[in-house]
């Protein structure tokens, strides 16, 4: 019965765990965009430094590269703050079933455990009956 309750809770178990390493993989992903987007950054400064025109044309553009910059950095703070969470509550529920797992097998543990000390108890008393039908028997036979 144990058993049978633990091969039910493991697809679940498992299901978990992928869910939690493909979260991860997509935290990566979003990493890894966020080093394109610094990228990205970094070119359109340096296009911008090299761009002709007058000050207040390249002030203007600057600003607007900036609040650009400073948006995408925002977006991408939050989509990474929602996957940490997601995988880390993730963790947490795997975490939780597998001491629930635990806990039901060592419940079921003690069960059997007890289960054969009654049997052991059981056995060496209809041992110790033979036994005194046999000693019975023998005295019977030698009257």
């Amino acid at each position: 019965a144990v058993r049978e309750e633990l091969e039910e809770l493991r697809p679940k178990v498992e299901a978990l765990q992928a869910e939690a390493e493909a979260k991860e993989r997509a935290r990566a992903r979003l990493e890894e965009e966020r080093n394109r987007l610094k990228l990205t950054n970094q070119e359109l400064e340096e296009e911008l430094r090299a761009a002709q025109g007058d000050d207040h044309a390249m002030a203007a553009a600057y600003r607007r590269l900036q609040q650009r910059v400073a948006e995408m950095d925002q977006r991408h703070h939050a989509q990474e703050k929602e996957w940490t969470y997601v995988v880390k509550e993730t963790r947490r529920m795997c975490e939780m079933e597998v001491e629930t797992l635990k806990h039901r097998s060592a419940l079921a543990l003690e069960t059997k455990n007890r289960e054969i000390r009654r049997f052991q108890l059981e056995l060496e008393q209809i041992l110790t009956a033979a036994a005194q039908m046999h000693s019975v028997n023998q005295t019977l036979v030698m009257a």
